[in-house]
């Protein structure tokens, strides 16, 4: 969910500011969690469900998305990233993985 995904967001930023170089503090400090979220849509990263059809939409254009992410959505990264990330192919049935 993108409750789920926000509090992962933050987890990281603990690891960053801790550890990491303090331009990279200072950008993820004025984008936030929320700001990061909303540039791994812009760029079909990741995906909404949508409630009505039940499928996920994406964004491909690199825009800021005009709406806001509600915490209970579902979020899917994208299928052609889960090799990359090592991830299992059975998350999505035939038929949905077909409509994306």
């Amino acid at each position: 969910t993108v409750y789920t995904c926000l509090k992962k967001i933050e987890a990281s930023f603990e690891l960053i500011e801790e550890n990491g170089d303090p331009k990279i503090t200072s950008e993820i400090q004025l984008l936030k969690a929320s700001g990061i979220l909303q540039s791994l849509y812009s760029v079909g990263f990741v995906g909404i469900r949508d409630k009505n059809t039940s499928s996920y939409s994406f964004c491909h254009d690199g825009r800021t998305p005009d709406k806001g992410f509600e915490s209970n959505e579902k979020l899917l990264i994208h299928p052609c990233y889960w090799l990359g990330l090592n991830l299992n192919r059975n998350a999505l049935a035939p038929e949905e993985a077909e409509e994306i």
